[in-house]
């Protein structure tokens, strides 16, 4: 007797200001915009892993309230309203890296269905 799981994953990159609340609008309405063209059939319900590489310019990387998990909050808000996830209690394994560039800012986003 065999079994075999089925697993689903989908990477995004999210240009623009990385933000950390809802001042920043432009970056909000960007995410959740990218986000809601993932079919919510693919993910809803699931309980998910979340690794967020967050792309931030050298000046701003050590201020502005840009600490880890205040990264990770309006991503997770705009999976939600996007109808990736119905509840942040979904997302089981969570990785939040920032990185200094001196190029545009950017997020890239991996969600896989976590599998226990």
């Amino acid at each position: 007797m065999s079994s075999s799981i089925e697993s689903w994953s989908f990477t995004m990159d999210i240009p623009g200001q990385i933000g950390t609340n809802s001042s920043n609008g432009e970056w909000n309405k960007s995410l959740e915009r990218d986000l809601s063209k993932v079919p919510s059939s693919l993910t809803y319900g699931s309980k998910v892993a979340v690794n967020l590489e967050v792309f931030i310019a050298k000046k701003r990387i050590n201020g502005n309230r840009l600490d880890c998990d205040n990264l990770a909050k309006p991503v997770l808000d705009a999976m939600k309203k996007a109808g990736i996830i119905h509840d942040d209690s979904l997302v089981y394994d969570l990785h939040v890296t920032k990185h200094a560039t001196n190029f545009l800012e950017h997020l890239e986003i991996t969600v896989s269905e976590w599998i226990s």
